[in-house]
C-alpha cells in the first residue's frame, strides 16, 4: 500500500506568513505605544533599532493523484520472468528547499526479487526493498508519472498482489 508523506509545520519551527505578518503588526503597535509614552513624559523623541529574522524550513510534500492498488501476475509474466505496470502512479510534489528533495520507495513485502522505477529523472532498482531517489528542486509543482518493473521469483503464482510499494518525500537540508 501507498503511503503519503508529508512534512508539516511543527510548534515552534518556521514561520508562515501569516505569522510573519501579526509579528510586524505587533511590532508597530508597541513601538508606536513606547514612543507616545515618552512624548507624553515630556522626554521628546524616543529611538531604537530593531533587527527581525525569519527562518523558513524546508519542506516537501507528496500528493498522490493516482496509484495502482495492485499488481496483477499471469502465466506469460512468468515465463518472461517480469511484469511491467505502466503509469502505475500519479503523483504531485511540492517543495521550498532550494537543494531538492528524496523519493523514499519502500517495499513492503519480499514477492518480487526487486523492482525498476521509471520515471521522468528517475531510473532506480530496489533489490534490497528500499531505495532513495534525489530530484533537484522544481519550482512550484512537480508532477511524476512513474512505471515498474517487478522481476519475478520462480516460486510465484499467477494471481493479483496488493501493491507492494510505499513512497515518502523529504526536503534536503
Amino acid at each position: 500500500m501507498l503511503a503519503k508523506t508529508a512534512h508539516k509545520r511543527r510548534p515552534g519551527r518556521g514561520l508562515r506568513t501569516k505569522d510573519i505578518s501579526l509579528a510586524f503588526v505587533l511590532v508597530a503597535v508597541l513601538l508606536s505605544s513606547v514612543s507616545l509614552s515618552n512624548a507624553y513624559a515630556g522626554q521628546g523623541k524616543a529611538s531604537g533599532v530593531l533587527i527581525v529574522t525569519a527562518t523558513i524550513e524546508p519542506y516537501a510534500n507528496l500528493k498522490v493523484i493516482s496509484q495502482a492498488h495492485e499488481v496483477i501476475i499471469t502465466e506469460a509474466d512468468i515465463r518472461q520472468g517480469y511484469v511491467d505496470v505502466n503509469s502505475a502512479s500519479l503523483f504531485q510534489i511540492k517543495s521550498n528547499s532550494t537543494r531538492g528533495y528524496t523519493l523514499a520507495f519502500e517495499s513492503a513485502g519480499t514477492t518480487f526479487k526487486e523492482v525498476r522505477v521509471e520515471g521522468p529523472g528517475i531510473n532506480t532498482v530496489l533489490t534490497n526493498g528500499t531505495g532513495l531517489v534525489f530530484q533537484p528542486y522544481s519550482r512550484g509543482t512537480a508532477t511524476l508519472e512513474l512505471s515498474y518493473r517487478f522481476t519475478l521469483p520462480g516460486n510465484i503464482s499467477p494471481g493479483a498482489y496488493a501493491w507492494p510499494l510505499a513512497v515518502s518525500v523529504s526536503p534536503i537540508r
